[in-house]
């Protein structure tokens, strides 16, 4: 059943996902929005401070 429709599934499946309001899309994952951290300029600002210190590099969870 799954090989004749497969196609058909997913479509109403990415449907029903699309049409709540309660879930996000994010790098073609779909998450509750209830369990998103809000970020605000302050957030981007402190990162981008971090990354200008380390200079763009990428730093380990216990570097930050």
């Amino acid at each position: 059943m799954l090989q004749n429709n497969g196609e058909r599934i997913n479509a109403l499946v990415e449907k029903a996902l699309i049409a709540d309001p309660e879930l996000i899309c994010v790098a073609r994952k779909w998450f509750p929005r209830a369990l998103l951290v809000d970020v605000n300029i302050g957030h981007l600002n402190l990162a981008e401070a971090v990354l200008d210190m380390a200079n763009g590099g990428p730093l380990h969870a216990k570097a930050l």
